[in-house]
């Protein structure tokens, strides 16, 4: 039964969103938004003019020699912008120098 309370408790929030976006019309966050009853940690990624994807952002930075200086998973849909600095500043202290590949 906690099962099926679960569930309930999803699809009212999805309900709601729904609601909200399109009779409202109003601008619900990505981050309030569920778009997956089963993977309800699943996040909208917009990358620019590609279009929108689910899922995980991932960063992976590397050097010349294509070894692996830097992974990390994103929660939400952080500009790449925003996480640029901070991998860059890893790669001064650590002294590898990136090659960026972001996912």
């Amino acid at each position: 039964m906690d099962e099926v309370a679960h569930y309930r408790q999803l699809l009212s929030q999805v309900i709601n969103q729904t609601q909200r976006r399109v009779i409202d019309q109003e601008k619900v966050p990505c981050r309030e938004k569920l778009v997956s009853l089963f993977e309800t940690h699943t996040d909208i990624i917009v990358k620019g003019k590609r279009g929108v994807e689910y899922g995980h952002k991932i960063n992976i930075a590397r050097d010349k020699k294509e070894l692996l200086t830097h992974i990390s998973i994103e929660e939400g849909n952080a500009a790449d912008v925003e996480r640029f600095l901070p991998i860059l500043e890893q790669h001064t202290v650590t002294g590898h120098e990136p090659g960026w590949r972001t996912y």
